[in-house]
């Protein structure tokens, strides 16, 4: 048994965010249903990462009939995510307060840019407007009149997703307690603002020493990434038990003679030329080298490396952290596991990314009890569609 099991989830959500909360109830066991309203291309990297284990069903909410098949679906379900524009769903009727009326303890989780209480709720926005208005950009690049950059991947997107899973699950566990459903709000802006949270604190007296640019090597010169002769590794030295480890290694042991260093306030203090001596020694030998003998003193370290070589490694593949299952007309599709395993309810894999409207007619007959009847009336009016897998 799986975590959500039992949980039904219809997801509406575009984009990244929306689809990633969605997929994520659904590796803990929740039955998602994508209602697509658009066409999507069913081999983009995207759809097929976060279109996995869900079902689709292509239904036209723009028509009575749609929303009245939409609203069926509401009756049997527990979970609505939404990331629509302002206004949309109220324009739809399918906002929460009308679909408080159909379900009373329905959950209602929603997304946008900028929250919604603002004077730029009305307006949609993306994850690269998340990291400029919160100053991710500029961070990024340093300032000085330095140009600003957007960081490599959508960071507000993706954790905007798995924080809005967390607050359906909250809510869904004070339902078991009151039996009542509340509305679930977040937002970019906030995600990317709870990401900078050390960088927002403030009090009398403060000053300020952020850390920011393009070439940041490290918060210390013991917390550091350091070039070796054939690569580069990421050294972190927690205390002042773990400096004492380091140095009883030769090539670091002249280090523990040095006056300023004898102390962890001798070495915040001078730590500029700790670095320098630091990235003498790490030249003289290779990664592997300084690996081995690193992790028999217990010294965190580890190289760097590129995502593929991660996925390759195979204590990663072990731990689960990469998941291989098989497509239906891709072969064997390879994708990120969980961020958070449970003991007693695994992840759930469930099926791989679908066509759009590959389980329109599985879903309106079997859970809905729609008639073949009724159904073949809906499609030949286009109100829902359906694909068909390759064989």
């Amino acid at each position: 048994m799986n975590a959500l099991e039992g949980i039904r989830v219809l997801d509406l959500c575009i984009i990244l965010a929306g689809p990633t909360c969605a997929r994520t109830l659904g590796e803990y066991g929740a039955e998602v249903i994508k209602i697509d309203v658009t066409r999507r291309m069913p081999t983009e990297p995207r759809w097929i990462d976060l279109a996995r284990g869900k079902s689709s069903i292509f239904v036209d909410l723009k028509t009575d009939e749609g929303k009245s098949i939409f609203f069926d679906l509401v009756r049997t379900s527990d979970v609505i995510v939404e990331n629509f524009k302002m206004g949309v769903v109220e324009r739809l009727g399918i906002d929460y307060e009308s679909m408080k009326k159909i379900k009373p303890d329905i959950v209602y989780g929603t997304f946008n840019a900028y929250g919604r209480e603002g004077s730029l709720g009305h307006v949609g926005g993306f994850d690269p407007q998340a990291q400029s208005m919160t100053g991710m950009m500029v961070r990024n690049s340093g300032r000085d009149g330095a140009v600003p950059f957007e960081g490599p991947f959508a960071y507000n997107d993706y954790a905007t997703g798995i924080s809005a899973a967390y607050g359906i699950m909250l809510a869904l566990l004070e339902r078991d307690r009151t039996g009542e459903g509340q509305y679930v709000h977040t937002a970019l802006a906030y995600t990317a603002s709870t990401l900078q949270s050390p960088f927002l604190v403030d009090f009398a007296g403060f000053e300020r020493d952020e850390l920011e640019g393009p070439y940041i090597q490290g918060k210390t010169a013991l917390n550091h990434l350091y070039q070796a002769s054939d690569g580069w590794l990421a050294l972190v030295v927690a205390d002042h038990e773990e400096w004492q480890t380091l140095t009883s290694l030769q090539a670091f042991q002249h280090l523990s003679e040095e006056p300023k260093f004898a102390t962890p306030e001798a070495r915040s203090l001078n730590d500029l030329y700790l670095n320098e001596c630091l990235i003498g020694i790490f030249l003289k030998a290779t990664v592997a080298e300084w690996l081995a003998a690193l992790s028999v003193s217990g010294i965190s370290a580890t190289r760097c490396s590129t995502l593929y070589d991660f996925y390759d490694d195979p204590a990663i593949l072990d731990e689960g952290s990469v998941v291989n299952r098989p497509h239906h007309w891709l072969g064997d599709v390879q994708h990120a596991g969980l961020g958070v395993k449970l003991s007693r309810t695994p992840q759930k894999l469930g099926n791989p990314a679908p066509l759009v409207g590959e389980h329109t007619k599985k879903t309106l007959s079997e859970l809905l009890g729609y008639s073949e009847e009724r159904i073949e009336a809906l499609l030949q009016a286009k109100i829902i569609e359906e694909s068909i897998p390759p064989a």
